[in-house]
């Protein structure tokens, strides 16, 4: 016979129970700031994307000799990304491409970005020929930004008016100024404070 002060050397269902519910409360704590930080992982990329854009149009200009011309679109010519990617991820066309998608970028059935260039140019107040040291105040004047619309238009902000940048940043779209620093914008100031970083004239 067992003596009466031993114990069984199993887990009762109770104490199971117990445990699989403390997991599931601290699951449910964890999950939404692992989600967070998986958001803030993305916007960093995103922002480094931009930055190695902006690298990229300084590199155009130098090599080019313009002039300080930005690399805007042709009329019916070359678009700006294509200006720009001989000057990205050197002779790998894939790391190329990668800088020019932001990758919180819509996504497609296969799981594929919808578009190989996820970012616009201001073409309102940027069209072709600018001259990058004529811009009044470039540090606060957006270049490239996330564009709803992408490679389809090349233009974040189009001569034509309407506002395609894309919020997909927790509710913040992240833009490239000329002058190299890169941010983060909500529509909401984009929309009403218009003439400060898109159309200065």
């Amino acid at each position: 016979m067992r003596p009466s002060g031993d114990k069984c050397g199993g887990v009762s269902a109770i104490e199971t129970t117990v445990v699989i519910l403390i997991m599931g409360v601290l699951l449910s704590v964890l999950m939404p700031t692992i989600g967070l930080l998986r958001e803030n992982a993305l916007g960093a990329r995103c922002q480094q994307h931009l930055r190695t854009l902006g690298h990229a149009i300084e590199f155009y200009m130098a090599d080019y000799r313009f002039e300080n011309w930005l690399p805007a679109s042709d009329p019916g010519g070359s678009r700006w990304f294509e200006k720009l990617e001989p000057f990205v991820g050197g002779h790998d066309a894939g790391r190329a491409r990668e800088n020019f998608t932001c990758p919180r970028a819509p996504l497609d059935q296969r799981g594929f970005t919808t578009s190989t260039v996820s970012f616009g140019w201001n073409e309102r107040f940027l069209p072709f020929g600018t001259l990058s040291n004529k811009v009044a105040n470039a540090d606060e004047t957006v270049v490239i930004a996330d564009s709803l619309r992408g490679a389809d238009s090349s233009a974040v902000l189009p001569p034509a008016g309407e506002l395609r940048l894309d919020a997909r940043h927790r509710g913040r779209g992240n833009v490239l100024f000329i002058g190299g620093n890169v941010g983060a914008m909500s529509r909401q100031t984009a929309l009403f404070e218009w003439p400060r970083y898109w159309d200065r004239e």
